[in-house]
């Protein structure tokens, strides 16, 4: 198998879970609408490609050194990041406001939704960057 059908093998399962979890939401999460589900759904398939761009072919290709480097960083993100809300009151009005134009939908749709696609792509792009770059070992 090539690394092309590999790449486009593994994005289509990736995809395939992402829509099983959202036809079970939509089966069960009747308070919440459509668009915000497909909304949701659609930005994770992104953050998925991004982080598995970043740091998942990183670690296969670097190894040990590459996960510990990304495992301090999310404990510092899951960490060290709500709490610069209490010490510096400013830090979260950028998040503030762009989760305000994730969810109302007062801004223009269409716009929110370019946006997220266009981060899925680039986070398509940056995935296959990355993957290709991976070393590939033959046991023969």
């Amino acid at each position: 198998m090539t690394r092309r059908k590999l790449f486009i093998g593994c994005r289509i399962v990736d995809l395939l879970e992402i829509i099983f979890f959202t036809l079970v939401a939509f089966a069960f999460l009747k308070a919440i609408g459509v668009s915000m589900i497909l909304k949701v759904a659609v930005t994770l398939y992104g953050i998925y490609m991004w982080v598995e761009g970043i740091a998942g072919n990183s670690v296969v290709r670097y190894g040990k050194i590459a996960y510990w480097v990304y495992y301090f960083v999310f404990l510092f993100a899951c960490i060290a990041l709500p709490r610069l809300g209490y010490f510096i009151p400013s830090f979260g009005t950028p998040l503030a406001v762009l989760w305000d134009f994730f969810i109302n939908p007062f801004f223009n749709q269409g716009i929110v939704w370019t946006a997220i696609l266009v981060f899925d792509l680039l986070g398509l792009i940056v995935n296959w960057l990355t993957f290709r770059k991976i070393p590939v070992n033959y046991s023969a």
